[in-house]
């Protein structure tokens, strides 16, 4: 045995599925290891810009594009940026951030995973064309 069963440790009940998911055994009895690693994605904004603009926090994507535009036409801002230094974060930030709402979180990724489902499959290319769409918002040097 070369990992130690730790599923009855106190507190692991407090861990989802998901996140014990990449720490457990492939039939998901046994878990090998406490998930302590946690990304969270989102998007923060300059209130002060937004207010500055009348620009409320979109709701939906044409919100949201509508904002860019209106950020960008005003010309004191840039509209959006990934805000990590490291460039290759920006697909990290962006497709991670974004991706799971096309294909479907979890259920996607298990999909994949299985061989349900592929990269090139609408759900998985549809992030990479609505990143796209980012670049006029973007400032210099975000490649």
């Amino acid at each position: 045995k070369q990992l130690t069963d730790i599923t009855s440790l106190p507190g692991m009940e407090n861990f989802s599925p998901v996140a014990k998911a990449a720490w457990s055994t492939d039939d998901g009895k046994s878990t090998f290891c406490v998930p302590m690693a946690s990304v969270i994605h989102g998007f923060i904004y300059n209130k002060d810009a937004f207010d500055k603009l009348g620009i409320s926090v979109p709701k939906t994507q044409d919100e949201f594009y509508a904002a860019l535009d209106k950020i960008k036409a005003d010309g004191t801002y840039i509209p959006l940026a990934m805000g990590t230094k490291d460039l290759w974060e920006a697909a990290t930030m962006g497709y991670q951030n974004i991706g799971p709402n096309y294909w479907k979180g979890e259920d996607g990724r298990a999909a994949l995973i299985a061989g349900k489902e592929k990269l090139t499959d609408a759900d998985w290319v549809k992030p990479y064309e609505e990143l796209a769409k980012w670049k006029p918002y973007l400032g210099d040097g975000f490649e």
